[in-house]
């Protein structure tokens, strides 16, 4: 089964082997090939570092690569949903967007909730 990165590779016709890059790839990436082989087949989510360092080498936004995982750092949801750091922290200090905290102290989102509050919230008022 092909994951969403897999997915996205060929979406923007990167020329080599899913799981076999060359040893240059792996350099640059700073990844070895068993987390690259983990992170294709889906056994391993991407951090936030490596998603900044394959977006850099294949060229494609960021965000792009944070839509492919479903559980997002607080540092990912301010990268997908565009918002400052101060807003997404008062969104979820007054409970309008969910966010868990696992451990009590870092926060994290599911991505469809975030898509949820976006979809939802044209952000304009309609006059009465």
């Amino acid at each position: 089964m092909e994951t969403k990165i897999g997915q996205l590779i060929k979406k923007n016709k990167i020329g080599l082997t899913l799981l076999k890059p060359n040893p240059e790839f792996y350099d640059i990436i700073g990844i070895n090939q068993a987390r690259w082989n983990l992170i294709v087949k889906g056994e391993a989510e991407l951090t936030l570092w490596e998603m900044r360092n394959i977006a850099s080498f294949f060229k494609i936004g960021t965000s792009e690569l944070i839509a492919t995982k479903n559980i997002l750092t607080f540092d990912e949801a301010v990268l997908y949903t565009g918002f400052a750091k101060s807003t997404l922290y008062k969104l979820t200090a007054d409970n309008v967007v969910p966010v868990y905290r696992p451990h009590g102290k870092k926060l994290f989102f599911k991505r469809e909730e975030l898509e949820y509050y976006l979809g939802n919230n044209p952000g304009y008022k309609k006059k009465t």
